[in-house]
């Protein structure tokens, strides 16, 4: 079975597990990526479809905003408290935004974090002063939840790259991925291909962690994952790593899923079909 970290409720599950049942950590994370195997289906079926059918009827249609509606964030906040902790976190792994960030809020304030730059300076001081991992772990995964609570983008960036950059084969790192993914931005897009296709620098947890941001757990919306399919497309061809190329048509398939395609071949032929009649 092909292992790919799609969403965050892994790292929301993980981060529970840690620090509520240690002794079962490693059950919960492997159960979580159990569910994975369904993902993986779109890559054994014959290439077909177009552009405009790539969403299936229970995905977010293809135009929907990312930004946070900061109104019904506060109402849902209101609705969500009697849901527990393990709840909230996986609400994380939905595509509805506003959901995240009411979870998001709840969690913090559970955990006496401020949604604010303030609140940075307590995960730093709380978290990232021990060294030990699963303390970074919770850090980061807080720090994620800082991104959608309107905290400056450059200090999540820069605590969580920071990281990435100095330790880039450590474990914590699929957790600071995690947190840049929760930005949604734009200009992060090339780190994160950069990190997905740097085998020699970057470690697993990193690169897998930041196929998923690019693909499915990021705050990006399926119009920007659409047009992030060529880059994987050229990802796969340059890449003599075999989980590299796994990972890029597990990419492709959650890029596009209404597209059956069995390999790189069917991707590429797809995709200059829909170039072609962009252009008409």
């Amino acid at each position: 079975m092909l292992r790919f970290m799609f969403g965050a409720a892994l790292s929301a599950l993980a981060f529970f597990v840690f620090a509520n049942h240690p002794e079962t950590v490693h059950r919960g994370i492997e159960a979580a990526r159990e569910q994975i195997a369904v993902a993986s289906e779109n890559i054994s079926r014959v290439a077909a479809g177009d552009r405009s059918g790539t969403h299936d009827e229970n995905s977010n249609h293809a135009g929907q905003s990312t930004t946070v509606d900061a109104a019904r964030a506060r109402g849902l906040v209101v609705e969500m408290k009697t849901l527990s902790n393990e709840e909230l976190w996986a609400v994380m792994d939905e595509t509805d935004y506003d959901r995240r960030a009411a979870a998001g809020t709840l969690l913090l304030r559970r955990a006496h974090i401020p949604p604010s730059e303030q609140g940075v300076d307590a995960i730093k001081s709380r978290y990232f002063r021990s060294g030990s991992t699963e303390d970074l772990m919770t850090g980061f995964s807080y720090l994620g939840l800082l991104a959608q609570q309107g905290v400056s983008e450059t200090t999540i960036v820069g605590q969580a790259e920071r990281f990435v950059e100095r330790y880039p084969r450590h474990e914590a790192c699929d957790y600071a991925v995690w947190s840049l993914g929760e930005l949604g931005s734009p200009e992060l897009v090339p780190y994160f291909f950069e990190i997905a296709g740097n085998s020699q620098k970057y470690g697993p947890a990193a690169r897998e962690r930041a196929f998923c941001c690019l693909s499915q757990c990021g705050r990006y919306s399926p119009d920007q994952r659409l047009d992030m399919v060529p880059e994987f497309i050229e990802l796969y061809e340059h890449s003599r790593d075999s989980q590299t190329r796994s990972w890029s048509l597990q990419a492709l398939a959650h890029c596009a899923p209404g597209v059956r395609a069995r390999s790189i071949a069917d991707w590429k032929s797809w995709w200059a079909r829909q170039d072609t009649l962009s252009r008409r």
